[in-house]
């Protein structure tokens, strides 16, 4: 049982003596983006939800001022906290923070077409924010596949195997 134990430890720390600096960053840039801006987002997700259900739109955008828009920070304040360190992973983050720069635009774009709604502005307006905000959204979407194709290369590339997220 030693000998097996000792043989266990042995290829453990092959295993990790193998890995790259590259390949440890990636796998902890990545369970982190998953950790925080995945809870986050869904989080985002709900409020949205929570405030199109609302009876009048100063309702809504008392949720949106005060649960979807603090949330919105926190992801951006995340993001911007990341210090990466290889160039593969600095790579990736850029990518990332593309997406996460779109989506959080199209957040704040509705949430000005919420403000101008309650200010009784012009249909034309509302519209027009409303517009730009589906588009930073598609924009957002775009780049976040983008970020995807370029993990799918990362981690073939330095033999990484992700699990889904599901």
């Amino acid at each position: 049982m030693k000998k097996l134990f000792v043989l266990c430890l042995f290829i453990l720390m092959t295993l990790v003596a193998c890995s790259s600096p590259e390949t440890d960053e990636l796998v902890e840039y990545h369970n982190n983006y998953i950790d925080v801006i995945n809870e986050k987002a869904e989080l985002v997700d709900q409020a949205v939800f929570k405030s199109m259900n609302v009876e009048t739109p100063e309702e809504a955008l008392e949720i949106q001022k005060n649960e979807v828009m603090p949330l919105v920070n926190e992801i951006k304040d995340f993001m911007n906290s990341q210090e990466v360190e290889t160039e593969a992973v600095k790579e990736f983050h850029d990518l990332r923070m593309e997406q996460i720069e779109a989506f959080a635009s199209s957040v704040e774009l509705q949430y000005e077409a919420l403000e101008k709604t309650v200010d009784m502005a012009s249909k034309e307006q509302i519209n027009k924010l409303v517009e730009e905000s589906d588009a930073k959204y598609t924009e957002a979407m775009e780049k976040s596949q983008k970020a995807e194709d370029r993990l799918a290369e990362l981690a073939d590339e330095y033999d990484v195997e992700f699990m889904d997220e599901e």
